[in-house]
């Protein structure tokens, strides 16, 4: 982590001149996870405060792709880049305190990070391709065997995603429960959410035992988990109503059911909440998640992709014109809950 005006990406060679020092440890506040532990368990034992003497670009190839496309990015002169580039690259280094501010604030970070959403439409995009390529044969498509090739293909893309990405743990975690999916439907097996779920997160705390006590892996399971359990308690009740009707309703339960999950977690970690979130994520998300983010990784990739990233920067503007505007209910400070606290919510 670099807190410096100095230009520098991930993976950039940085040569400083500082003080190098131990991690201050967090004061002894009741209920608080010492920082230096969670360094520490992290592998960092020491920061160093200075100045940036210069930075390099890195040789890693994955780094090299971050760049090239943040470039493209910034080149294409659209609105709200730095937002653009959290929606596809996972940089969020550029993101201004009054955004990060506003999205907090009515409860749609979860948004500006990468994660499930993001990757059922880069998999759900590739599948698709996939899938027509292998119809074409006949052969393929007497067997019925197009769809399980076109999950096989998806799997490498969506992997390549998550390193592009930044490879944060909501990213991994989609990752995994996307390629259980995928070899679920190659084996022509039935999928199981919560297993692949379960599965996900005891493979990333066999890597990073550490990302237990973050609030980045409290919040992603514990949402996801909310919103599989919902799913399947509304799921008879939302088959008798019409399209429309059934998506409306699947949106608010799913926002609805990430919002009373993660409110302890959210509370402990931030110390505030907005009751209203759920109706700020009916009208955030379809723009952020099915308008804007389509639209940005299409141009990422398209021959004239700059105007698809602008109209993708006008669609953010909107959401953000919204958002401020309906910006109302929150509520701050809150005093956190203790784990025993926590524990019996989650119970009732």
């Amino acid at each position: 982590l670099i807190r410096s005006d100095h230009p520098s990406a991930i993976g950039d060679r940085v040569t400083v001149l500082g003080t190098l020092r131990d991690i201050v440890p967090t004061f002894k506040n009741p209920h608080h996870v010492s920082w230096r532990w969670v360094k520490k368990l992290e592998g960092t034992f020491c920061e160093i405060r200075g100045e940036i003497v210069s930075a390099r670009p890195g040789k890693k190839l994955i780094d090299g792709w971050r760049r090239y496309l943040a470039g493209k990015v910034d080149a294409s002169g659209t609105r709200h880049a730095p937002v653009v580039k959290a929606l596809t690259i996972g940089d969020t280094a550029s993101l201004d305190d009054r955004t990060k501010t506003l999205f907090l604030e009515t409860g749609t970070s979860h948004i500006l990070s990468i994660s499930g959403s993001h990757f059922a439409v880069v998999a759900g995009f590739f599948f698709f391709i996939a899938r027509l390529a292998f119809r074409a044969s006949s052969r393929m498509r007497q067997k019925g065997t197009d769809r399980a090739w076109a999950a096989l293909l998806t799997i490498p893309f969506t992997i390549l995603f998550m390193l592009v990405s930044g490879s944060s743990l909501p990213t991994i975690r989609a990752t995994i429960m996307i390629i259980i999916y995928m070899l679920a439907l190659f084996f022509e097996r039935k999928g199981h959410s919560v297993n692949a779920l379960f599965l996900s997160a005891l493979i990333i705390l066999v890597i990073f035992p550490h990302s237990l006590f973050s609030p980045s892996f409290q919040l992603t399971f514990v949402s996801v988990l909310f919103i599989i359990l919902t799913s399947r308690a509304v799921h008879s009740l939302l088959a008798k109503t019409g399209r429309a009707v059934r998506w409306l309703l699947s949106l608010t339960a799913v926002g609805l059911a990430a919002t009373i999950g993660t409110l302890p977690v959210v509370l402990y970690h931030f110390h505030g909440f907005n009751p209203l979130g759920f109706l700020y994520n009916l009208a955030a998300v379809p723009l952020m998640c099915l308008v804007s983010t389509p639209l940005a990784l299409a141009g990422l990739v398209a021959p004239f992709g700059a105007y698809l990233l602008r109209l993708s920067g006008e669609v953010i503007e909107i959401t953000i014109a919204l958002l401020d505007t309906l910006n109302r209910g929150y509520i701050y400070p809150v005093i956190r809950p203790n784990l025993p606290e926590t524990l019996i919510y989650f119970a009732t």
